[in-house]
């Protein structure tokens, strides 16, 4: 069992936590003395803050804002508007049906052009970063959080961009990777998104 002010829930000792899949709507969860306080997952467009969905729609918004010379083009701009064929009216079509894992699927593209240094990229992780901040800090202001366990590729990719006391809270989950079996915490919040896969 960790040490160091972690508090650990084993076997039958704790009860009702849920099973977590990184495929739900991105939220913040608090599990305490048994039970949860949830903030956010009310499903994409008007929730999923820090998700990738979302994350993906503020680019689709930059990118046809770029065709109308309104913000810089961008390689990051350039490699999605390859995507589309160069078609504005085709970016169009696609928002019409697209669902939150056709946004999400920007979501490696916007990390690997933020490594390289697009300014795009980089406002867009930033803004990501700030939103789960958000949820992260509410729930440990509601409950005292003091472990964080964040969930799906964009939980374990965001974590360098976020401020460093959050990311002193951070930690994985007892028994594994974040996204199998039941996490049986106290005290933890815990974060979760659409993107699937590693940038």
């Amino acid at each position: 069992m960790p040490t160091g002010g972690r508090v650990w829930v084993h076997g039958g000792g704790a009860k009702k936590e849920p099973f977590l899949s990184p495929v739900q709507d991105h939220a913040g969860i608090l599990l305490k003395d048994n039970q949860q306080q949830v903030i956010g997952g009310r499903e994409f467009p008007i929730s999923d803050q820090g998700g990738g969905a979302v994350m993906g729609l503020h680019l689709i918004q930059q990118v046809l804002l770029s065709v109308d010379d309104i913000v810089p083009h961008t390689p990051l701009v350039q490699h999605v508007m390859s995507h589309f064929g160069h078609d504005v009216d085709a970016i169009v079509s696609w928002s019409k049906t697209a669902r939150p894992c056709d946004y999400g699927q920007f979501s490696p593209a916007i990390f690997s052009h933020a490594a390289e240094g697009d300014s795009l990229a980089i406002a867009l992780l930033n803004q990501t970063a700030a939103d789960v901040e958000m949820l992260l800090s509410a729930l440990i202001k509601r409950g005292g959080a003091e472990q964080i366990c964040l969930m799906g590729s964009i939980g374990e990719h965001i974590q360098p961009w976020l401020v460093p006391p959050l990311k002193a809270r951070l930690a994985l989950p007892q028994g594994g990777m974040p996204w199998t079996g039941q996490l049986r915490w106290q005290k933890v919040v815990i974060t979760f998104t659409h993107f699937k896969g590693p940038p």
